[in-house]
């Protein structure tokens, strides 16, 4: 389970995308030696991943690629939520925070 959220300079939490049980957002997460997803491929599944505003633009196109990869409405819906609150991370000082397991 991966939750995402939204955060300040200072860390605090301005939104967040808590995992849903059947969601396999995890299993879409590219492997590290994969190029052509250059920010989403470096999710930690297992740890913490933060990005800032100048690799969210990225973050977001590698999120958008992934949508036609999902195989359950939950998980495209899950990823659907995470780039929403992607979209919202345009404001300087905020930061997209992946918490994994």
């Amino acid at each position: 389970m991966i939750d995402v959220r939204l955060e300040d300079e200072r860390g605090e939490e301005l939104a967040v995308i808590l995992s849903p049980p059947r969601s396999q957002f995890a299993s879409l997460i590219p492997a590290a030696t994969v190029s052509d997803y250059p920010c989403l491929r470096y999710v930690d599944p297992y740890g913490d991943t933060t990005f800032n505003e100048l690799q969210i633009p990225q973050l977001l196109a590698d999120l958008e690629r992934t949508l036609p990869r999902c195989t359950t409405p939950e998980t495209r819906e899950h990823l659907e939520a995470i780039i929403a609150l992607a979209k919202k991370a345009t404001e300087g000082h905020t930061y997209i925070k992946f918490y994994g397991d």
